[in-house]
């Protein structure tokens, strides 16, 4: 009873560094009940596209578990160095280290308890919140709620790790310590750090070829592999260019005599210098949490406001059909029987013959054939008259002359194809959009004078193309398509429905709106924590320096401008530095982005704009706000316990 009590005391002496970790644990607890409920929730995982979408949960599932658990051992690092003198006092007192195991085990059973509870109170409430959110944004009527027990035990059992772990540590760390240097331990500084050149010129590199890479992804089949060793070489850069040219500006300050000896900056880069190599890590990872907010909620909301457009582009008429032989009589009979039989009217039906796709690249106005890995562009030829007969005009080419179509790239002048030379013009609107096999790769349409000409550039079989419009409700749309495709043995790859894709589009992009968001709030709480704890840290350490300079006539007022010093003079180096990473994965996002057909640089430009705008703004008012903790700290009185 008396550890109980012990432990109890020493969480209420110390709310101000418990209380904010219980309530961080507690919101963690509710986010990963709410991600496992969905990962688990059997009318999803059994529903159209469900797969992928429960594929893309469990990423996000890994990533919150990885987050979850890094930023407790942040916290327990912080705890444990705050409690030094506290448990000091005790082993001083006559406990043993058993003892002193004793109460650290009872306090983080106790922290444990009151996070889950906590946790999983907020998570069943919010829990339905987020289905009907999720339901909202996906549009289908085909998910079921479901709030299991064998979810929150799992979330029970992945938090008791996690704080096991964090005893553990606690644990190892008092095992290797006296009770003297424990109740020295809280206000043990680091010893001034030597100037640290040649892990500042290894984190440049890093980041710089990190940028590089970025910078020149290409939208193929390995962007994705190489963001994400781009993402890795920015990290290990950030961490270390931090770490490393923290210390340089202020040693570069420190050596500037009249800006150095005045007591706001003075007691601001002496304090600062002391614990500046743990101090630029714990700004590397705020730098890295923005970074990641960022980044996740640019591609999050650009598929999300660019699907309208996708679904225009993908399918300009409602229903289009490739095959490799034209339909017979009974076949085109067959649709519009079935098309009546699901209330549907068939309109605007044409026809086109289309080359089939050859895949490469535009290198210097020549179309490089490559592999399925590198391939950038699809290229299809059509001959001028179906063209000219669906789009009613009367446009007329020579042999050497072609129309060309890109959303994304415009070809002009001279394009060579097989070497076969063709002078062309771009086209702005183009009605015959087709995705053959529903690929990644952009399609480029080239409409040349017949189709013996296309043949004869591509040296592959003509597809036959039908495209036609229809009216009738979305779910006997969707059964029409089903049936017909049945009946006339289509492959999925060779029918594009914009009833069906508009569901796809839905589930598909709608799911990374949704997830994205979880991700950035679970990302936006631990860095609100990071800072929080950081300058909580911080103040504990700066308190008695803070507190000396007082005594020998350090006023308020010089003293809140010593504060504001030390703020302004790193608070804005993580923001700086989630912009600077931001832009530089903008070229490679901007490929990964065309991978999922949002074509649209203004959009995505707009999209960046809004988010990043709105996380600057969001970090002032966090720092803001945090500051006043640090200030609140270094005013109090000193005392042996706090």
């Amino acid at each position: 009873m008396t550890y109980f009590k012990l432990a109890i005391s020493g969480i209420w002496n110390n709310k101000k560094q418990y209380f904010p970790f219980i309530f961080a644990s507690s919101i963690l607890v509710a986010f990963n009940y709410i991600i496992l409920s969905i990962k688990n929730n059997a009318s999803i995982v059994h529903a159209e596209l469900g797969t992928q979408l429960i594929g893309l949960v469990r990423i996000v599932d890994y990533f919150a578990i990885i987050i979850t658990f890094a930023f407790s051992i942040y916290i327990n690092k912080i705890l444990n160095k705050n409690e030094g003198q506290e448990l000091g006092l005790y082993s001083m007192l006559g406990f043993t280290k058993s003892n002193l195991r004793i109460l650290i085990f009872i306090r983080e059973v106790i922290c444990y308890f009151a996070s889950i509870i906590i946790g999983i109170i907020l998570g069943m409430n919010f829990n339905y919140f987020a289905f009907l959110v999720l339901k909202k944004i996906l549009n289908t009527g085909q998910f079921v709620y479901q709030n299991s027990f064998a979810d929150i035990l799992k979330t029970c059992i992945l938090f008791a790790s996690i704080f096991g772990i964090m005893i553990i540590i606690r644990f190892i760390n008092l095992k290797k310590v006296n009770p003297i240097e424990l109740w020295y331990s809280t206000n043990k500084n680091e010893k001034e750090p030597r100037t640290p050149i040649i892990s500042g010129v290894i984190g440049i590199i890093l980041l710089g070829l990190g940028y590089y890479i970025a910078i020149n992804t290409k939208p193929n089949m390995a962007a994705i592999i190489k963001f994400t060793f781009a993402i890795l070489l920015v990290v290990c850069g950030t961490y270390l260019v931090f770490t490393s040219f923290s210390i340089l500006l202020l040693k570069f300050l420190q050596k500037r005599k009249n800006f150095y000896y005045q007591p706001n900056h003075f007691i601001a880069i002496s304090g600062m210098l002391h614990r500046m190599r743990e101090n630029g890590a714990s700004l590397a990872s705020i730098c890295l949490l923005c970074t990641s907010v960022i980044v996740i909620m640019i591609s999050g909301v650009s598929m999300a406001v660019g699907k309208s457009n996708l679904l225009k582009l993908w399918n300009p008429y409602d229903v289009i059909i490739s095959t490799p032989k034209q339909f017979n009589n009974q076949q085109i009979k067959t649709i519009k029987t079935t098309a009546e039989k699901n209330h549907i009217q068939i309109t605007d039906w044409q026809k086109s013959k289309m080359s089939t796709p050859i895949y490469g690249s535009f290198v210097n106005q020549k179309f490089d054939y490559s592999n399925l890995n590198t391939a950038k562009y699809q290229l299809s030829l059509i001959p001028l008259s179906d063209y000219n007969r669906v789009t009613h005009d009367h446009i007329k080419l020579k042999k050497h002359e072609a129309l060309i179509y890109s959303p994304d790239k415009n070809v002009e002048g001279k394009i060579s194809i097989n070497g076969f030379q063709l002078k062309t013009k771009s086209l702005k609107n183009f009605k015959l959009y087709f995705n053959y096999q529903h690929a990644i790769f952009q399609p480029v349409f080239i409409i040349v004078k017949n189709q013996q000409l296309c043949t004869e550039i591509t040296r592959q079989p003509m597809l036959s193309l039908n495209f036609f419009n229809s009216k009738g409700k979305n779910k006997d749309q969707i059964k029409f398509i089903k049936q017909m495709q049945e009946k006339l043995k289509l492959d999925n790859t060779e029918i594009s429905s914009k009833a069906e894709l508009s569901v796809i589009l839905n589930q598909m992009y709608g799911g990374f709106l949704f997830l994205a968001s979880i991700l950035s709030l679970i990302l936006l709480i631990v860095t609100v924590m990071m800072i929080y704890y950081k300058q909580l840290s911080e103040g504990y350490e700066d308190q008695s320096r803070f507190q000396m300079m007082q005594n020998v006539g350090l006023t308020d007022k010089e003293t809140s401008k010593a504060i504001h010093s030390q703020v302004m003079m790193v608070f804005a180096l993580p923001i700086i530095g989630a912009v600077i990473n931001s832009l530089f994965a903008f070229p490679a996002l901007k490929s990964i982005l065309k991978l999922f057909s949002i074509y649209s640089f203004s959009l995505v430009l707009k999209v960046s704009g809004i988010v990043i705008l709105i996380i600057i703004l969001s970090y002032i008012s966090i720092y803001l706000l945090t500051t006043c903790v640090y200030h609140q700290i270094i005013n109090q009185k000193n005392s042996n316990i706090k």
